[in-house]
């Protein structure tokens, strides 16, 4: 599975998907069910803090090491971490903690807060990290004859909830944010690009997508709380949350003609060599005004009859 050090963060990871119902919908429950859909998911939580080019501050971490990840075939393993310092006049806390609830659900957030002496060098950094994610196969499959020609697009929509919360004195820098990253096919990356008149929504959009064949794809969450001293040194301050543990969730597919964006019916998303689709395409709906014209020529026709 990619793991990027540190992903680019926009305001806005499964093992096999394919296509097949006749209405939008997804089934969430058989998603959380063990086994259902293969997937390989994964959790980290780390802190750090860097003295510039003289070193690392000893923070006091549970677990020791500051850093803890975790690789599951089942979602829901918990990655976490804190830390701490209190010497030298400096005053350090920090968490992280992150976790894959299905390919459905992803949860991180990273939190700390310095104050830093007088005698503060310039290059400190204090970082608080924290990713979920999985790796899977996304598939595509139609029920209906599709004209594949031009070429397929599949757009997969997400819904990022957070928050972030920066403060600094003194000349500090920061970073607060929480982004998502997706890999297509095993080397193309994908951002989940923001969208337009949706706060919070964000698009993974996939060309080259073809019908029931395999698309390793993977999906990544994380959330990044830095503070970095002022470039001349001495006192500063600063706090830095990132928290989207209220979830990155996976709210639906669609599929369209590359060449003229035509949205496209007929297909199911599957999930993990699941049965159970993910996402169907929706059934299109008949307008109005034409219901309402053939109910009242059959009203007409049925009432002459009756004469």
């Amino acid at each position: 599975m990619h793991r990027p050090e540190e992903i680019a963060m926009s305001p806005a990871l499964p093992s096999a998907l394919s296509l097949r119902l006749p209405a939008l919908a997804w089934c969430a429950a058989a998603l959380l069910m063990p086994g259902v859909a293969a997937a390989s998911f994964q959790s980290s939580a780390a802190l750090s803090a860097l003295r510039g080019t003289s070193g690392a501050f000893s923070l006091s971490c549970v677990p020791a090491s500051c850093f803890q990840s975790q690789f599951s075939d089942a979602p829901g393993t918990v990655s976490a971490a804190t830390a701490s310092y209190t010497t030298g006049g400096f005053t350090m806390s920090g968490w992280a903690e992150s976790w894959a609830e299905s390919l459905l659900l992803l949860h991180a957030g990273s939190s700390l807060s310095v104050t830093a002496p007088a005698t503060a060098a310039a290059g400190e950094t204090w970082s608080a990290i924290a990713t979920a994610g999985f790796s899977t196969t996304l598939e595509v499959s139609a029920d209906t004859v599709i004209d594949t020609s031009g070429g397929l697009v599949m757009t997969l929509r997400y819904r990022l909830d957070g928050t972030q919360a920066l403060t600094l004195s003194d000349g500090a820098t920061g970073v607060a944010s929480g982004g998502v990253f997706a890999t297509a096919f095993g080397f193309m990356s994908v951002p989940c690009r923001a969208v337009a008149g949706s706060p919070g929504d964000c698009e993974v959009a996939i060309g080259g997508v073809s019908l029931d064949r395999p698309l390793p794809y993977e999906l990544l969450l994380q959330t990044v709380a830095r503070v970095i001293a002022p470039a001349a040194g001495g006192a500063y301050s600063g706090t830095a949350e990132a928290d989207y543990r209220s979830t990155l969730t996976w709210t639906g597919a669609s599929l369209s003609r590359a060449g003229s964006g035509e949205a496209l019916t007929g297909w199911s998303l599957y999930a993990g060599g699941s049965a159970v689709p993910v996402f169907s395409s929706p059934v299109p709906e008949v307008p109005a005004l034409p219901l309402m014209v053939a109910g009242l020529a059959a009203m007409g026709v049925a009432a002459r009859r009756r004469r």
